[in-house]
């Protein structure tokens, strides 16, 4: 029998399907909700917790698994910490998937400890409040620095944002609150993310990931994001 469940934000009742009932209907990805919750005090982790959770879902007889919550995602150090702790447990015949995981140096901290599969709604987010992930930092658009610059937003991206925008025409667009602005920054933050997984899944197959991962690092830091050539 289906599982009756009140949405919260929405206040109208949904419905937990059987797993069964979610193949047949082609569902893509599945995710597996906990039906206990455990308080874990991450600064002084019980790692009995993780073994016990561990396989307990290694167990299931389901495609992936996946992390998530608050200790992933929310806080970089924490993430980084929490990935490190249950990167030997989780099973390696299975991909791994982590919830909230948007921002780009974030990519390299999950791949190296072992993640597949990772999104986030962060990328669309900075989009719609006018801010675009570039190969030197964070772009933020509505900066009187780019009033009159005639730039594209990423001179190193492939996207159409950037073969047929500029800045200034889309701190123009952000000022206007065209709806074209949000879908534009939109556009080139995705396309950033899916280039990025993919120098990333290039350089695990050529033997660079270190490398590739200190060059990001570098150019991805905060200080050097606004108005970079």
């Amino acid at each position: 029998m289906n599982d009756r469940v009140v949405r919260p934000h929405w206040g109208r009742p949904g419905v937990h399907f059987p797993i069964e009932v979610v193949g047949r209907i082609g569902v893509g990805r599945v995710t597996a909700v906990a039906h206990v919750v455990v308080a874990i005090d991450f600064n002084q982790p019980d790692l009995a917790q993780f073994f016990f959770f561990d396989e307990a879902i290694a167990g299931l007889d389901l495609p992936g698994v996946a992390v998530g919550g608050e200790s992933v995602g929310y806080d970089p150090t924490l993430t980084e910490s929490v990935l490190d702790w249950i990167a030997d447990l989780l099973p390696f015949d299975r991909p791994r998937y982590a919830m909230g995981v948007g921002d780009p140096l974030s990519f390299f901290t999950a791949v190296e400890r072992g993640i597949d599969m990772f999104d986030s709604v962060l990328p669309t987010r900075l989009a719609r409040n006018g801010t675009l992930l570039t190969s030197r930092g964070r772009l933020r658009l509505m900066s009187s620095a780019y009033a009159d610059d005639d730039r594209p937003p990423d001179a190193e991206c492939d996207c159409p944002t950037c073969a047929m925008t500029s800045r200034s025409l889309l701190r123009a667009l952000f000022r206007a609150r065209a709806l074209l602005a949000y879908r534009l920054a939109t556009i080139h933050n995705v396309r950033f993310c899916l280039r990025l997984a993919h120098l990333i899944r290039e350089s695990i197959l050529a033997g660079t990931f270190s490398a590739l991962h200190n060059t990001w690092a570098d150019r991805l830091r905060e200080d050097r994001a606004e108005a970079s050539p």
